[in-house]
């Protein structure tokens, strides 16, 4: 299935502008110590997300737009990962733990 261009754009900015955002805010409630470690990664991934999708979209062929998205689903699990890892360590409180789920 081909995804035009305009529509892998719109979900990039959705996720840009929800989840992105979204971890900009949340990465003030961190310790220091994890500026450089989990929030660096949890941005990094987030970043990604949109960042494969848009390229997934302007790709022709079926199988290189599977390959993009495939890439970008692999950045949400490890966004939920290190979701997991956060609110375990009592980083992330249960409500925003949620929305980050919600998101993904």
């Amino acid at each position: 299935m081909k995804v035009c261009i305009s529509n892998g754009w719109n979900l990039f900015k959705g996720l840009n502008e929800k989840l992105t955002v979204l971890l900009y805010d949340l990465k003030e409630k961190f310790p220091d110590k994890e500026k450089f470690g989990l929030t660096n990664k949890m941005r990094r991934a987030s970043f990604s997300v949109g960042a494969y999708i848009a390229e997934g979209s302007s790709r022709f062929s079926a199988k290189e737009q599977a390959h993009f998205y495939s890439i970008s689903y692999g950045n949400l699990m490890e966004l939920m990962g290190h979701s997991f890892t956060s609110s375990d360590l009592k980083y992330l409180c249960k409500v925003e733990f949620k929305k980050i789920k919600s998101i993904v």
